[in-house]
């Protein structure tokens, strides 16, 4: 298949590349969350030699399965929570766990994890919605929802960090008027970069705003689409590079 030529083309980048030191996919890993998929997936993506850390997407989030017509034949009768969807990554969280400095849960179905590396501060927020898409389609709704569970924890980070880089990263974008309103509230924060996918194109937004001049936003590729690996320097003023697979 060629999403599969692509991720062990993608593996092979990653690998031979030195610059890079660990990896984060912002979800959307699957197609329909199914068993098969997810260890298809890990099968190809553990070869990755550097920490890996996987994030929940909303299609990764309600497994459901077609026939060879394309036909719905299965359809969960609800959404899976962080900690199944972690069963497939053991090993990789367990890799990250300890690659990571400071790293932290919140402890509940929501993926909202923290983590330092160097002097930068990494703030997981999961904005995946848990609804059942409507009108009989399979799967989970496709708009973000940022839990509430989700938002205390952003705040919570973000008030109590002593890092003047921060990095948010979650599934879908979240506003930048949230986020600016929280770092208000935060002197030590000079830079921040908000990492996102979900809308399967390349965006990258610098500031034009005096108000909004320290942050700084960059949406992913979808590896289907586009066969692009951002790479990104995570530094006060992040540097964004697309390799080409």
């Amino acid at each position: 298949m060629e999403i599969e030529t692509r991720l062990l083309e993608l593996v092979r980048l990653v690998n031979s590349d030195p610059k890079i030191k660990f990896v984060v996919s912002v979800g959307d890993l699957t197609d329909s969350a199914t068993e098969k998929q997810f260890y298809r997936l890990q099968e190809i993506l553990s070869k990755i030699k550097v920490s890996y850390l996987p994030l929940m997407g909303n299609h990764d989030i309600w497994p459901y399965s077609r026939d060879h017509s394309g036909k719905i034949e299965w359809n969960a009768s609800e959404a899976i929570n962080f900690a199944l969807f972690k069963q497939y990554f053991t090993q990789e969280f367990n890799n990250a766990f300890n690659f990571f400095d400071d790293w932290q849960e919140q402890g509940n179905e929501f993926e909202n994890l923290s983590f330092s590396y160097n002097d930068v501060k990494f703030i997981v927020v999961d904005n995946v919605n848990r609804k059942k898409s409507p009108f009989g389609l399979p799967g989970a709704i496709g708009w973000s929802k940022l839990h509430q569970a989700s938002w205390l924890w952003l705040e919570e980070q973000l008030l109590k960090t002593k890092k003047e880089t921060v990095y948010i990263v979650s599934h879908a974008p979240i506003k930048t008027k949230a986020i600016r309103k929280l770092l208000i509230q935060n002197s030590y924060i000079k830079s921040l970069c908000q990492i996102a996918g979900h809308i399967h194109r390349i965006r990258v937004f610098t500031p034009t705003k005096q108000q909004d001049q320290n942050i700084f936003s960059l949406t992913t590729n979808a590896l289907y689409i586009e066969p692009i690996l951002p790479i990104i320097e995570c530094s006060k003023i992040p540097k964004f590079h697309l390799q080409k697979l």
